[in-house]
Parts: structure tokens; sequence; C-alpha cells
């Protein structure tokens, strides 16, 4: 589980990557189940508000477990 840092809010991306369509926010603080990384280890995949999107990584806190040993996926 990672949570939002104490930035803005994060964009839950479709797929890894800053071209990618924007699901939705998470808010600021927010916990998310994270599920999976991407092969560079800047993405994480998460479930959120029903659905399965991407965060850019250095911008969560990990709260629970460590993500580096999460499955890469793309």
């Amino acid at each position: 589980q990672v949570q939002t840092g104490t930035g803005a809010n994060l964009n839950v991306r479709a797929a890894p990557g800053l071209d990618t369509a924007i699901l939705g926010g998470a808010v600021q603080g927010e916990r998310l189940p994270a599920l999976a990384r991407s092969a560079d280890d800047l993405w994480l995949q998460v479930r959120w508000n029903g659905l399965v999107g991407w965060v850019y990584g250095p911008l969560t806190v990990p709260v629970i477990g460590d993500t580096s040993i999460l499955p890469v996926t793309e």
C-alpha cells in the first residue's frame, strides 16, 4: 500500500507514462493498494475507486510493504 505525497493531488493514469490518459486524481494523503510496478521502477500500478491505474512512484510514500518487491508489469 502506498500513500500520495504531501504535494498536490496525484494523477491516476491508464498506463505508465505522462502521455497516457488520466483516469482521475487521488487526493493528498490518500492510501492506494499497490499491485505492481513498471520495469523502470518509476510507476506503480494501483487500485483506485474500483479501477486499476498507474501513479508516478516518486510522488508516493510506501505505507505497508516494500514496493521494490512488487511484480513487474506494463
